[in-house]
Formats: structure tokens, sequence, C-alpha cells
């Protein structure tokens, strides 16, 4: 049931940022809904089960992405491998600062990686305006989605708990 309902909500996720979020703009912004879902469930899911949805999830982005094939992939698993590394070794308790801190963190190191892939793909990128009017403004944007997105997910993974600790209670 925990599968279930783990694969589900990053099926929905993904359909999300595919479908809706691409074509919506909030704050002149595409906000990245994947990457802060798989941020706020790693403190909630098994770190297993976290890297695999975040390769086949950044794989299926992956397909809808104008960068070079792997782009997602590359930048998804490194951030989520440094959130289990801090998660792990540093935090052991989840706060709204901390995912705060980690929303900052992985919008802009994935930010700043598609525009040195821009960059090296030949686009000229001025720098300045990068910062002030885009970066700035999807941090603002990924930070109130993954206020958002936590306590909906740990929600759903405390109530799966419950129905999964009564029905081995009732076997």
């Amino acid at each position: 049931m925990k599968n279930f309902f783990i694969i589900s909500i990053t099926i929905l996720f993904l359909i999300l940022e595919v479908s809706f979020f691409a074509n919506v703009k909030i704050l002149g912004v595409s906000p990245n809904i994947f990457l802060m879902f798989l941020i706020a469930s790693s403190f909630i899911i098994p770190e297993k089960d976290l890297i695999y949805l975040t390769f086949f999830g950044s794989l299926f982005l992956d397909l809808f992405s104008p960068m070079n094939f792997g782009f997602q992939i590359l930048i998804n698993i490194m951030i989520i491998f440094f959130v289990l590394l801090a998660s792990y070794f540093i935090f052991s308790n989840v706060s709204f600062v901390l995912l705060l801190v980690l929303a900052i963190l992985s919008t802009v190191i994935s930010d700043v990686f598609y525009g040195l892939a821009l960059y090296l793909s030949g686009f000229k990128i001025d720098i300045i305006f990068f910062a002030k009017n885009f970066l700035v403004s999807k941090i603002i944007v990924n930070s109130i989605i993954i206020m958002i997105i936590y306590p909906v997910v740990d929600l759903g993974w405390e109530r799966i708990s419950k129905i999964e600790g009564r029905v081995k209670l009732l076997r």
C-alpha cells in the first residue's frame, strides 16, 4: 500500500510538472515541483525508494526536456544525494527552516547547472539578469511549493502507515 501511494503521488507530480506547470508561470517562472516533492519526501520515504523515484522520474522529465538527454537525471540525482547525506549526517529532525534551506540550495544548484549547460551550448547569458529576475523568483516559488508539499506527503504517509498497521492487526 505504501508503494502504491509513493508511485501514484510521484506520477501525479510528474504529470503536473510536464503538463500544467510547464505552461503556467508563477512570478514569471515554472516551478520545479517534482524536485521539491523529492526533497520533501526525502525525510519520509525510504532512501532506496527515493533513489529509484528520482532516477525514473528524472528519466521521464528528460523525455520532455529541451536539454540534452540525461541532464535532469544528473542534476536531480546529485541534489537528492546531497539532501540524503545532509539528512543522514547533519539533520535528524525535519523542520520548515530546513525545508526552506534545502529548497533554496537545490533551486540554486539546478538553475546554475541549467545556466551552465546553456552557456556551454553556445547561448549568451546575462548573469545579473538571470540572478535578479529568474533565480530569485524561482527560489520564492519553490520555497512556497515545498511548504505545501511536505505536509501533504507526510499526512498521506502517516495515514497509509496507520491503515497498514490496522490491517496487520486484523490478520
